[in-house]
């Protein structure tokens, strides 16, 4: 495989979905959580950090959790209206030293490395050029707050990537470090990613969701990063990928209660050396045959409506929580490839997807991609299995009705340009172009 900037195969992939039975009970849950609960079930590639500055700011972190969660998210048996009960969270499991000083009181988030205006009521006064708003003027205005009515991605210009890129400083490359380290022999201990490791799988997952035309203002949530990290761990003490783990011998119940949900209802992985590795190389990916047919992982990570999320690692096993739909994104149509797609960001064996948001039919979808230097085309549908793969999921990973090609013969070039014709939805035929650059 012809290794590029942030696709470079380090390991062969370990990835893998949940079953359709337990989808099905994921979905059943509430209906606020269709998407949240089904994203965990598409959960398995493998992860790698890079790193960031130690210190956190206001617009990566919204400690906010009972302002966006009901009671039917999270039952009071595991959670209590201060985001956490005592028999989740006790010093036992956790004990963290630099939380406040009875583990998890009154204080919960009043963190020694955090700066005092962290938590307060500027979540979005950004200190990198964002107005209060959350958004400037450089691509974020054409966004609408109004969930009720579905927007088109915003097309981002290639000079307007390249820029955020290199602003950002996006890599697939660096180390996973620790604030507290995991203990993975009992009495076990999740652990705690440092500031840096943390604030850097958070702008790889803001980066691709740029490129993507979709709102790049995803926080990292303190509650998830918990849950993240314990489903980490849960799963590096079995030594296998699950989003349904059994419990380690001798681990507290709850801590592998804590675990266990976070395991269900996150992107996991194995086998990758940080974080930002598994987003790009693994999750993003998705084109092994575990997971090409619904490509969830991915679908969780361009979930528009995504507002916050949490990261975790212990050794090589890896999490990304993915049922959060508190932002304010709603845009349809989704592609990956982006209309204007960075060459470095994706790969000759990696499937296209249009996650358009409503249900359709594989019998009557056809996709004709066609290369416009040469007029060559690939022809996709359920009767045509020449030029590649084809399918079509209906699942909740992120947004639902989903379309997968990829085709066969083919290696993408800077300054390649292609257009995308797909006939057979509800709501009309969609055309588009995808230009990749370097």
């Amino acid at each position: 495989m012809k290794k590029h900037t942030i696709y470079k195969k380090l390991f062969k992939k370990t990835a893998c979905t949940l079953s359709a039975a337990m989808l099905a009970s994921c979905l059943a849950v509430t209906p606020a959580a269709v998407y949240g609960q089904a994203a965990g079930e598409n959960g398995l590639s493998k992860a790698y950090y890079s790193g960031y500055d130690d210190d956190y700011d206001s617009d990566d972190y919204d400690d906010d959790y009972d302002d966006d969660y009901n009671d039917n998210r999270y039952d009071d048996d595991n959670y209590n209206n201060d985001g956490y009960d005592n028999d989740s969270y006790d010093n036992d499991d956790y004990g963290y030293d630099d939380y406040d000083y009875d583990g998890y009181g009154n204080d919960d988030y009043d963190y020694d490395n955090y700066d005092n205006d962290a938590y307060g009521n500027d979540d979005y006064d950004y200190d990198d050029g964002y107005d209060n708003d959350g958004y400037d003027n450089d691509g974020y205005d054409d966004y609408s707050s109004n969930k009720t009515k579905a927007v088109p991605v915003a097309k981002r210009t290639p000079k307007q990537i390249k820029a955020y890129l290199k602003k950002n400083k996006i890599s697939a490359s660096g180390k996973t470090t620790y604030a507290k380290k995991p203990k993975t022999k009992s009495p076990y201990s999740a652990g705690k990613l440092s500031a840096s490791t943390l604030k850097s799988a958070l702008k790889t997952l803001n980066a691709v969701r740029y490129i993507a035309g979709l709102n790049a203002d995803v926080k990292l949530n303190n509650n998830y990063v918990k849950l993240a990290q314990a489903a980490s761990l849960v799963n590096a003490v079995n030594g296998v990928l699950s989003h349904s783990p059994s419990r380690p011998r001798g681990m507290s119940n709850s801590l592998y209660k804590l675990g266990a949900k976070g395991a269900g209802s996150s992107n996991i992985a194995m086998g990758y050396g940080n974080l930002n590795y598994a987003l790009l190389n693994g999750w993003m990916a998705d084109e092994d045959s575990s997971n090409i047919d619904r490509v969830g992982h991915r679908r969780w990570i361009l979930n528009p409506s995504m507002g916050k999320t949490g990261f975790g690692m212990v050794g090589s096993y890896s999490a990304m929580y993915s049922f959060d739909r508190s932002g304010k994104g709603n845009q349809k149509n989704v592609f990956w490839p982006a209309q204007n797609m960075p060459l470095s960001f994706f790969d000759n064996n990696i499937p296209w997807s249009v996650s358009t948001g409503q249900s359709i039919s594989k019998s009557k979808v056809k996709v004709v991609l066609t290369r416009i230097s040469d007029g060559k085309k690939w022809t996709f549908s359920s009767k045509n299995k020449k030029s590649g793969y084809f399918n079509v999921n209906n699942d909740g990973y992120g947004m639902t009705g989903c379309i997968i090609f990829r085709p066969k013969n083919i290696k993408y070039k800077a300054k390649d340009k292609f257009k995308v014709k797909i006939t057979g939805l509800p709501s009309g035929n969609l055309n588009y172009t995808v230009s990749f650059f370097k």
